[in-house]
């Protein structure tokens, strides 16, 4: 048996003996097709989910926030967390050379290059803002958004049964298989 053909059958897209290359190749076309196709719708309702997880997270955290709530443990056993990420952004009318002149002059050269990388200056101001150091408000605007952390939930689901698979697309001898 060849290596290919080895391949083939740990994916679930036996190529048999029998069949002539051509009609091989029409069965695994049909399954690059499809899990193509699969691929995308995948990532279209990742991306929907995601949004939809982030404001309902957003939701909770400013509940949590108005009644004055870091965290707190449920029935369930989970326990979300309030959190707050700040992000930083260099302002239009603000120059490059400006910004790494200010962290120049804050003794945070070492944290950056010449050339600012905005995850290093996301981190760099983030830290400062947490110590109630000043921010350079003349070159910098930032937003901070909340969310949760939720802890416990490795036992939740473990707790729960909980088993989150995706279909299994199988194209055999032109038939196609959805499990």
């Amino acid at each position: 048996m060849s290596e290919t053909q080895d391949q083939l059958d740990l994916l679930g897209l036996s190529v048999f003996k029998g069949s002539s290359d051509l009609d091989n190749i029409q069965d695994l076309v049909k399954w690059v097709v499809l899990e193509e196709a699969a691929l995308l719708k995948i990532k279209k309702d990742y991306e929907n989910r995601k949004e939809q997880l982030a404001a309902v997270k957003e939701s909770i955290a400013k509940i949590f926030r108005a009644k004055g709530i870091k965290t707190h443990k449920l029935s369930s056993g989970l326990a979300p967390c309030c959190i707050t990420t700040t992000k930083f952004y260099v302002k239009s009318e603000v120059e490059q050379e400006q910004i790494c002149q200010w962290f120049e002059q804050n003794n945070l050269g070492e944290s950056i290059k010449r050339a600012v990388n905005f995850q290093t200056m996301n981190s760099v101001l983030s830290d400062r803002k947490e110590a109630g150091e000043d921010i350079p408000s003349h070159l910098v605007d930032y937003t901070d958004r909340d969310s949760l952390r939720m802890n416990g939930k490795t036992k939740f689901l473990g707790d729960n049964k909980v088993d989150i698979r995706l279909p299994e697309i199988k194209v055999q001898n032109g038939n196609i298989e959805v499990k």
